[in-house]
C-alpha cells in the first residue's frame, strides 16, 4: 500500500509531461489514474472525545460498517472503548 506521501495530487508538471510526451489523446485516462491513486494511500485517523458522544459509530460509518456488523466499533452510551487501538478498513471499491 501507499504511503501518504506517495499521494501528492496532480501537479501541473506532470500533466505537461504526459502531454509532451502523448499528446492529448487519452489525456482522460492519466487523469482518471491521477484522481483513482488517493484509494491506494494509508490513512491513520485519531478520534477523541467525551464518552457517549458518538466517536465508535462515527469510526463504523467511516469504516462502512454498522454498528451491529461483524468487526464494528463497540458502542453503547457507557464508556464502551478504553484504550486506543487500531481498526482496519474495508477496501475502498475502485
Amino acid at each position: 500500500m501507499a504511503s501518504i506521501n506517495d499521494w501528492t495530487g496532480i501537479k501541473t508538471e506532470e500533466v505537461k509531461e504526459y502531454v509532451e510526451q502523448n499528446g492529448v489523446a487519452n489525456i482522460d485516462e492519466f487523469f482518471k489514474k491521477k484522481l483513482k491513486s488517493w484509494q491506494d494511500v494509508e490513512v491513520n485517523i485519531g478520534i477523541t472525545g467525551d464518552t457517549g458522544a458518538g466517536k465508535s459509530s462515527y469510526i463504523n460509518a467511516i469504516r462502512g460498517f454498522e454498528d451491529d456488523d461483524e468487526g464494528a466499533a463497540e458502542v453503547g452510551v457507557k464508556e464502551t472503548t478504553k484504550s486506543r487501538h487500531a481498526m482496519i478498513t474495508r477496501p475502498i471499491p475502485k
